[in-house]
């Protein structure tokens, strides 16, 4: 068993409106040694910012799996989720007022679109804060690669293989129409 002390997870996805189907995408960065695979799932949803928050989901459940065999550094553990998404970049911080309201639209008091998602995103943030510093950070996607920093150009990596993806799946399905 080996000790982890970092982890950064790049994570993104592409959404077909039509169809309502897209493309959720992510890799790890474990103490410096990149999993150079980009994990990739096809999803439901039912906007491009419903399949950014389960692409998120999706990515922190994964962690879990794969550090469940690794002891994490006591107190001084890190794992960064860069995302290109603001939504879910300020959802620590709109958390307090999410849960005051009870997840329901002060307006019409029915319950948000992505309520259950965002309670499934605090339970699996709570999970592991309790063992790890968690830092959600925004990253600008799609800068010029002649200024990209590292993690933008981890990040696109990532970015380029759910959109090849999701293009690849509308391709079979042309072929195969019933198959969506």
């Amino acid at each position: 068993m080996g000790t982890l002390t970092f982890c950064e997870i790049f994570c993104d996805s592409s959404f077909d409106p039509k169809t309502q189907k897209g493309i959720a995408a992510f890799s790890m960065l474990i103490d410096q040694n990149l999993v150079v695979e980009i994990h990739t799932t096809e999803l439901n949803s039912k906007s491009c910012g419903n399949l950014e928050i389960k692409a998120a989901i999706w990515a922190l459940e994964e962690f879990l799996v794969q550090s469940k065999n690794l002891i994490l550094q006591d107190n001084g553990f890190v794992l960064k989720l860069y995302v290109d998404s603001m939504t879910i970049a300020k959802l620590p911080a709109r958390r307090a007022k999410l849960e005051l309201n009870q997840f329901l639209s002060l307006r019409t008091k029915q319950p948000l679109s992505n309520a259950e998602d965002y309670q499934k995103f605090f339970e699996l943030y709570d999970q592991i804060s309790r063992v790890s510093s968690l830092e959600i950070i925004w990253i600008k996607g799609h800068t010029p690669k002649s200024i990209r920093s590292r993690e933008e150009a981890l990040f696109s990596a990532v970015d380029h293989e759910a959109r090849a993806k999701l293009r690849r799946l509308f391709r079979a399905t042309r072929l195969n129409p019933n198959s969506i």
